[in-house]
C-alpha cells in the first residue's frame, strides 16, 4: 500500500498477494464445490488416525505421507490415492514408512478417510482443491501471471508446483524460495 500511495505502480498493476487456496478458488469459481465449512485439515486427519488406533508417535509422519505421497504423487492424476502396489514399489527414500505392513495399514486407513470425506457431505482438503484447480485450468488462466514469487516452496506438493508452473507466463520470472532445512517430506519439490 505504501508503494501504491507513492505512485510506484503508476501505469502498471500493483502486485497481488494470494494464498494457493485463493488462487485455486479463483480458477474454480464460485460453484460451491469447495465451501469453507467443509474443509478438513491436518487435525481432522490426525483425529481420524487416533480413532483407528494408529500409533500416536507416527501420526505426524502419516499426515505428511498422506498429503505428500499418497494424494500428490505423479501417478495419482486419475485416482484419489496412489495405488497400494505403486505405493509399495516407491523408492524407499520417497516414503517416511519402510515396512510393507506399515505401508499397507496407512494405505488402508487413508482410503477409508477418503471414503469418509466423500460420504460426509463432500468434505475436502487442500490437495482436493489444488487437484481440481489443475484439472480446470483453461486458456483464461494458463500464463495468467507475468511474474510469480512463491515462498515456503518446501511445503508444496507435486500438484501445487504443476499449478504454479502453468500460471506463470514467463518461466524466467518464476521465483521459488524455501528452506531445504525445513523440508518435512522427501518426495516434495526440492
Amino acid at each position: 500500500r505504501l508503494m501504491e500511495s507513492r505512485g510506484e505502480f503508476e501505469g502498471s498493476t500493483p502486485p497481488e498477494f494470494l494464498t494457493i487456496e485463493e488462487v485455486c478458488q479463483n480458477i474454480i469459481g464460485n460453484n460451491h464445490e469447495f465451501p469453507t465449512d467443509k474443509k478438513v485439515g491436518p487435525e481432522e486427519f490426525k483425529n481420524y488416525l487416533r480413532e483407528q488406533h494408529f500409533p500416536a508417535n507416527d501420526i505426524p509422519r502419516a499426515f505428511e505421507e498422506y498429503r505428500g505421497v499418497l494424494k500428490s504423487h505423479e501417478k495419482t492424476s486419475d485416482q484419489m490415492l496412489l495405488s497400494l502396489n505403486d505405493y509399495k514399489n516407491l523408492q524407499r527414500h520417497r516414503s517416511l514408512f519402510k515396512a510393507n505392513k506399515d505401508l499397507e495399514e496407512l494405505h488402508r486407513i487413508c482410503n477409508q478417510f477418503e471414503k469418509y470425506k466423500r460420504e460426509n457431505n463432500n468434505l475436502w482438503d487442500d490437495i482436493d482443491l489444488v487437484r481440481r484447480a489443475v484439472s480446470l485450468l483453461g486458456d483464461d488462466h494458463i500464463n495468467s501471471y507475468d511474474e510469480l514469487i512463491i515462498d515456503e516452496t518446501q511445503d508444496l506438493t507435486v500438484y501445487h508446483i504443476r499449478l504454479i508452473a502453468q500460471l506463470c507466463k514467463f518461466p524466467e520470472f518464476l521465483y521459488l524460495t524455501g528452506d531445504d532445512q525445513q523440508i518435512i517430506f522427501p518426495s516434495r519439490f526440492q
